[in-house]
């Protein structure tokens, strides 16, 4: 014998949560715990780092660039541009 889709829903209610709602509190919880996780990373260019050997050598004869910069909004980015600049 086949239910009707009332019949079916009404037997869903009687159960408790639906299918489809648990899977997306599931689904839910996952996002934000890749979110969590992926926030608790090490910058990809920190201070205390080891540069190359290039900044070494600026850095002894007193040429080394800044690591940050800020940028015409007033946030500070990493000074890319400055560092791979060739030097005069």
């Amino acid at each position: 014998m086949s239910t009707s889709g009332v019949e079916r829903r009404r037997a869903e209610a009687a159960e408790g949560v639906p299918r489809w709602l648990g899977r997306r509190v599931a689904f839910g919880l996952v996002m934000v715990l890749g979110l969590v996780v992926g926030g608790c990373t090490r910058p990809l260019l920190s201070p205390e780092d080891k540069r190359t050997p290039f900044d070494a050598f600026d850095a002894v004869r007193g040429q080394q660039s800044a690591q940050q910069a800020t940028n015409e909004f007033g946030r500070s980015e990493i000074n890319l541009r400055q560092r791979l600049a060739p030097k005069e």
